[in-house]
C-alpha cells in the first residue's frame, strides 16, 4: 500500500507598486521552483490576480496563489519538505518585493495521521 499526502493551500499577496510589472505567470514560475513532488507528480497551482481596491481608490490585494496535490510515496518524514518549500517561497518573494499577507496550508497523510496545519504569521514572517 502506498503512502499518500494530500496538500491544499492558499497564499494571499498584497499589492505593492512593483507588483504591477509581475504577471501571474511570473509569480507561478517562482512558486513552482522547488515545489514538493511525490512519485507520481506534484502540486497543481492556480494564480489569480484580483486587484481589490480600497475605498480611497488604491489597490490592496494583488491576488492569490492556490495549490492542491496528492503526493504519492510522500510520508511523514517528507512533510518537512513542504515547510522548507514554503520558507523558500518567502525568501524568493522578499527578493521580488512580493508581500505575503496571509497563508494557510493543510497537510493530511494516509494512512490517517493527525492533519498538519501551517499558518503564515505576518508578524514573524514565518510558517507555524
Amino acid at each position: 500500500m502506498s503512502d499518500w499526502t494530500h496538500v491544499a493551500g492558499v497564499i494571499r499577496i498584497d499589492h505593492l507598486p512593483l507588483l504591477d510589472v509581475l504577471s501571474p505567470q511570473q509569480v507561478e514560475k517562482i512558486v513552482k521552483d522547488d515545489a514538493p513532488i511525490g512519485s507520481e507528480g506534484g502540486l497543481d497551482f492556480h494564480i489569480v490576480k484580483t486587484q481589490v481596491w480600497t475605498r480611497i481608490g488604491g489597490p490592496l490585494v494583488w491576488g492569490s496563489i492556490t495549490f492542491v496535490g496528492d503526493l504519492r510515496d510522500f510520508n511523514i518524514e517528507d512533510v518537512e519538505k513542504v515547510k522548507t518549500w514554503l520558507d523558500g517561497l518567502l525568501q524568493k518573494f522578499d527578493e521580488q518585493a512580493i508581500m505575503v499577507r496571509q497563508g494557510i496550508v493543510l497537510i493530511e497523510l494516509e494512512p490517517k495521521e493527525i492533519p498538519i496545519t501551517l499558518r503564515f504569521d505576518q508578524e514573524t514572517r514565518t510558517w507555524r
